[in-house]
């Protein structure tokens, strides 16, 4: 069996939460699948890629984020399960905006990842948003948005900043996703997350 675990803050907690339930995983070493001590192995992917390797069979089960479900998978729902799994990290998406700075537009500009979230969200505001894919912060130091729309955990980067939040939007933890059909297999092997 494998189950896919995206790269980042979802696999580096998940290594501390498999730790604890006694489950070694082999040393990464660039390494893309990871064998552990238990009848799984573990593919490091990105979570863009988690549903092609998912849907062509390629992979048994997924780690994702909540904020990339919210975003990118919810259209697939027919398809695929998603279960809420035992909490080894927990994270908020927050609107964000540059401390030293009073705005005083009526409409928003917004810049973010998370397009879909943002639209929902704001969705009776007079908004501006601008996709990005990583370098939001920057957004707001070189005056291209007024706000931006991201994922905190720990806050460090908004201290360094100069940013601060202002309101979370959804709370962001893991989810196990999976083929519906196989869905007495995926439950049975890794219900130790559940």
């Amino acid at each position: 069996m494998i189950l896919s675990v995206s790269k980042g803050r979802i696999f580096n907690s998940f290594k501390l939460f498999l730790k604890k339930k006694n489950i070694n995983i082999e040393e990464e070493k660039r390494k893309l699948i990871l064998k552990t001590n238990k009848k799984f192995n573990i593919a490091l992917l990105k979570q863009e890629d988690i549903l092609y390797f998912l849907l062509n069979k390629h992979i048994d089960a997924g780690l994702i984020g909540y904020d990339f479900f919210l975003n990118n998978l919810k259209k697939y729902k027919d398809k695929i399960c998603v279960k809420k799994i035992q909490k080894f990290f927990s994270c908020g998406l927050y609107l964000i905006r540059d401390k030293r700075k009073s705005i005083k537009k009526r409409s928003m500009v917004i810049s973010t990842k998370y397009d879909i979230i943002v639209n929902k969200f704001f969705k009776y505001k007079k908004l501006k948003i601008i996709k990005m894919n990583g370098s939001n912060e920057l957004a707001i130091s070189l005056n291209v948005s007024d706000y931006i729309v991201d994922i905190v955990d720990t806050g460090t980067t908004l201290k360094n900043n100069y940013l601060k939040k202002i309101y979370k939007i959804v709370d962001i933890f893991p989810l196990l996703v999976y083929l519906k059909k196989n869905e007495n297999i995926i439950l049975n092997k890794l219900e130790f997350i559940l």
